[in-house]
Order: structure tokens, then sequence, then C-alpha cells
């Protein structure tokens, strides 16, 4: 898989196989097909962009995302203490494919799972506000 992916911090332990029994039946109300091989993350197409505020999406040109463990949260390296407290786990949200469609996707399919779960999106990096610049100004 080569597409963008972001994290979520989690501030309470969850076990996994719990997490995906509260996440997996919501992404079915708009994804088909979801996919949890036995032992493996869920992998699921966004079939309709409505129930993550994308009302006019077009599926065809969006591929797979995922939705797996972080095992390397927290991690020891890492500065949490602009943070009330620090993240315990950590789970990662992909994209099988790059492209705008699916960065767009991924954007808001991240909002509402942090929303959902309590969590915060760690974007691995500074984020600065810059003008903001539409492809036709290239």
């Amino acid at each position: 898989m080569s597409g963008p992916a972001v994290g979520l911090w989690l501030f309470e332990t969850r076990e996994f196989r719990d997490i995906l029994v509260d996440v997996v039946p919501w992404l079915e109300s708009f994804c088909e097909p979801v996919e949890t091989k036995v032992g493996s993350d869920p992998d699921f197409w966004v079939r309709d962009g409505s129930a993550i505020g994308l009302p006019a999406l077009d599926p065809t040109g969006v591929g797979v995302f995922f939705l797996s463990q972080d095992e390397e949260i927290p991690a020891e390296d890492e500065d949490y203490s602009p943070f009330s407290r620090s993240p315990v786990q950590g789970l990662v949200l992909g994209a099988g494919c790059s492209g705008p469609a699916n960065h767009q996707v991924l954007g808001h399919l991240a909002l509402v799972l942090a929303e959902r779960l309590d969590a915060l999106i760690d974007f691995d990096g500074l984020l600065r506000r810059s003008r903001r610049r539409s492809f036709r100004d290239e």
C-alpha cells in the first residue's frame, strides 16, 4: 500500500478488537465491502461519502482504506509535553493509493473517526498556516 496515512492518538487504552466492534458496523453503513480477515486489519471501500461529509463523492477513483494498530505509540522519543496527558495507544488510518480523491476521503475519515473515538489526529509533523492556493494558481 502506497497511499497517505495519518495516526490517531487515543488517551485511554482499548483493546483493538473492541475498537473494531465499535467501528466496523459504522463503516458497513457507508462502505462496501468491509473485509476483516482473521488476525488482520479491516480493509474498506467508501461508497457513500455523505456519512463523512462528502455528499458529492464519486467512488470511482477512490481506492481501499485500512485501519490498524500503531505499535509505536506512545513513542519513547516523542515529546508529548504540550498535551495535558500523553497518548497511550495509536491507530493508523491509511489509503491504499494516492491522489486527490483518496487524500480528501482520508482527511474526512480521520476527522470523523477522531471524533468517534475521542482521539487526536497525528499529522506526523509541523502544521503551518499558509496562503491557500488552488491548482489554477500554479
